[in-house]
C-alpha cells in the first residue's frame, strides 16, 4: 500500500489487485517486448539475421509454453534459473527433420539473442535488473 502511494496515482480496488497480482501497468511481457524488438531490428539488420532472432524467439515461446504452460510471461518473472532452464531445453530439444540435437555452439548463439533481447528491456528499464547477470 506504501509503495501506491508513492506512484502517484488514485489507489482504487481495482489498483490494488492489479498490483497484487503483478498486473500493474508498468508490467511488461516476452511478447510485448519481441515485438518491439522486431520492429527495432525490421530496417536495421540483414535478413539473415532478422530470421535467426525469430528462430530463437520461437524456441522461446515453445519453452514457456511447454515448461511454464503459457503463452507469455512477465519480464520481471525472468531469473537465472529460468534461463538455465531454457539453455537445458534447447539441449534436449530436437528440431524437426534434424537428424540429431542443437550443438553447443548453436545453443550458446540462441542464448546470446535472447541476452541481446533481454538487455534490450533491460536498457529500456522495463526490467529492474539484468537477469544473466547473478
Amino acid at each position: 500500500m506504501v509503495q501506491l502511494r508513492f506512484k502517484n496515482q488514485l489507489i482504487t480496488a481495482q489498483l490494488i489487485k492489479a498490483t497484487y497480482l503483478g498486473f500493474d501497468g508498468d508490467s511488461k511481457t516476452l511478447l510485448e517486448l519481441i515485438k518491439y524488438h522486431n520492429n527495432k531490428i525490421s530496417n536495421t539488420l540483414a535478413v539473415g539475421s532478422i530470421r535467426n532472432f525469430s528462430i530463437t524467439e520461437n524456441y522461446f515461446i515453445k519453452f514457456i509454453a511447454k515448461e511454464k504452460n503459457t503463452n507469455n510471461i512477465f519480464l520481471k518473472k525472468l531469473d537465472y534459473k529460468f534461463l538455465c532452464d531454457f539453455e537445458c531445453y534447447l539441449a534436449n530439444y530436437w528440431p524437426k527433420g534434424h537428424p540429431k540435437g542443437m550443438s553447443q555452439n548453436t545453443i550458446m548463439k540462441h542464448i546470446q539473442r535472447l541476452r541481446k533481447i533481454v538487455t534490450l528491456a533491460y536498457h529500456m528499464e522495463w526490467i529492474d535488473k539484468d537477469p544473466f547477470v547473478r
